[in-house]
């Protein structure tokens, strides 16, 4: 079993109450999701290519999620912050 995390999603009807001054840009490394960000992780999981991916949680948050940890204090220096 996977789970699928998603952020803040910029749907239209986000988009109407979160602005680009808001906070939230700044507590994600990419800002908010597209839709289509969400929707390519679920054709992704639905795929023979995630066969054998098993027992995962998927963020796709733009990185917000590792926001919150460092700003939580966790220890973030084992993570790969390079850019592929």
């Amino acid at each position: 079993m996977n789970v699928l995390a998603p952020g803040v999603v910029l749907t239209e009807r986000v988009a109407a109450f979160i602005k680009p001054d808001n906070p939230i840009y700044r507590k994600s490394l990419l800002g908010p999701s597209d839709p289509r960000d969400v929707a390519a992780m679920n054709l992704y999981l639905a795929s023979d290519e995630a066969r054998k991916v098993t027992g995962t949680v998927m963020r796709v948050d733009g990185g917000a999620s590792i926001y919150c940890m460092a700003k939580r204090g966790a220890d973030t220096s084992s993570l790969d912050w390079s850019i592929p």
